[in-house]
């Protein structure tokens, strides 16, 4: 081993700071190399990064060991400090499994904002190819990767929000899941017809039976199920006197109208493919029975009829308050 000398000229080539001395021949590490790299990956770089800047395994390892790089998956090290960046740990698992893989299940969910995320957790990361077994990721094999299922996020290749959903549905409770699915579409970045899109395309996935209940809770909704619970289970224990099922209003039909009060009761049904046309045409209709036909309108949820009876009687009675009182 000997000091390394500019080819051709008299002044010694001194290695990088803190490396001692290289071999004759060999090229010096390209620090701006590896420093770009570690720009660009929330300060991680793999080996395999290492060696294209003329780093190799055992140059790593002597930095490693005077803490210059610090060891977070085999193969993946953070440069100059071990400090956990936001998604730092998101990303290091991405370069340890290659570049087929992408970041799903409840961290993908994390990383579109839709779950809390949970310091110290495992990183679930979806890969067609996965490498040996490391701890801090989970590692879920596919055969296929869908190219309609990916996107980035934060420079991390991550599922779009549905298919993360999806993936989820095999691993949430349900109080986690209906907490994401609720938060993705309030914040729409998914909707629920990319979601019914994925399931179309997705036969015999674990989750699907269960992302689709959450979906439609309402799944066998008729209108005949629901003026038969309306006529069941709510309206004998409002006190109303008459009650009109299936009543024809102007151009319109009522699941029930108790004409005494000029209120009409409806029963919905949650449909995942309702369109903004279809929400504007419904309030187009309960405003025209209101000022030309001097209807008002109650609606209800078909699972709030089902699940929860009692609260449609009590907002009906308040409704329709007994003559001599005022409406609460």
């Amino acid at each position: 081993m000997v000091e390394v000398g500019v080819p051709g000229g008299d002044q010694p080539r001194p290695g990088a700071p803190g490396d001692g001395v290289v071999e004759v021949g060999s090229p010096l590490p390209d620090d701006n190399a590896i420093a770009a790299h570690a720009r660009r990956q929330r300060g991680r770089v793999t080996l395999g990064q290492l060696r294209d800047a003329g780093l190799g395994k055992s140059g790593a390892s002597k930095r490693a060991r005077k803490g210059r790089l610090h060891a977070e998956h085999r193969g993946v090290y953070a440069v100059g400090h071990d400090a956990d960046a936001r998604w730092a740990a998101e990303h290091a698992a991405l370069l340890a499994e290659g570049d087929d893989s992408f970041i799903s299940f409840r961290s993908g969910l994390e990383v579109w904002g839709a779950l809390p995320p949970q310091p110290g957790r495992p990183v679930d990361v979806v890969a067609r190819t996965p490498r040996a077994h490391r701890d801090g990721i989970t590692v879920h094999r596919t055969r296929r990767i869908d190219p309609r299922d990916v996107t980035r996020r934060y420079n991390l290749s991550v599922a779009k929000p549905e298919r993360a959903l999806l993936d989820a549905a095999e691993q949430l409770d349900d109080r986690e899941l209906e907490i994401a699915i609720n938060e993705l579409l309030a914040k729409a970045l998914t909707t629920p017809q990319r979601i019914c899109e994925l399931l179309a395309r997705s036969p015999g996935r674990k989750g699907a039976k269960r992302l689709k209940a959450f979906l439609n809770p309402d799944d066998g909704y008729t209108r005949n199920k629901g003026e038969r619970l309306l006529r069941t289970n709510v309206m004998p224990h409002t006190g109303l006197k008459r009650v009109v099922y299936n009543a024809k209003v102007g151009p319109y039909r009522l699941d029930a109208y108790a004409p005494s009060h000029g209120l009409g009761i409806e029963i919905d049904g949650y449909n995942p493919h309702n369109t903004p046309t279809n929400f504007a045409a419904d309030l187009d209709r309960q405003n025209d029975l209101k000022t030309n036909y001097g209807v008002d309108l109650l609606r209800f949820a078909y699972r709030t009829i089902r699940d929860r009876p009692e609260k449609a009687v009590a907002d009906i009675a308040r409704a329709t308050p007994s003559p001599g009182t005022t409406r609460a």
